[in-house]
């Protein structure tokens, strides 16, 4: 609304007077019901809410095994690349743990 004023609250003692707040970096405290009101002159609106939830980015760990990469990650697709730079494939159907043999090419892993 033009003109209006803002008044949000939310989890971890969270405020705001900004149309739009955000939180950078946000972690899981951060989840949950947020509240916010507008005013303009003395005329108040009923509180809008909204539950907001934060998805930790995913995690993928490797260590060697013989001659062998194991790959264990918490969610998202694993994808291969020959270079840093792409292009990156899909490697189907691999699942956590998935274990990769040290032989050819050098292979670049990430998660999508």
């Amino acid at each position: 609304m033009p003109g209006a004023a803002y008044s949000w609250t939310g989890p971890n003692g969270f405020s705001s007077s900004k149309q739009n707040p955000s939180i950078t970096n946000a972690t899981t405290d951060a989840a949950g019901l947020y509240s916010v009101t507008g005013t303009v002159g003395s005329c108040a609106s009923a509180a809008a809410m909204t539950i907001v939830t934060i998805n930790q980015p995913p995690v993928l760990s490797m260590q060697t095994s013989g001659n062998s990469l194991v790959l264990n990650w918490s969610s998202g697709t694993l994808q291969s690349a020959t270079n840093v730079l792409g292009p990156w494939y899909d490697i189907g159907g691999a699942a956590s743990p998935y274990t990769n043999p040290l032989v050819g090419p050098q292979q670049f892993f990430r998660l999508r």
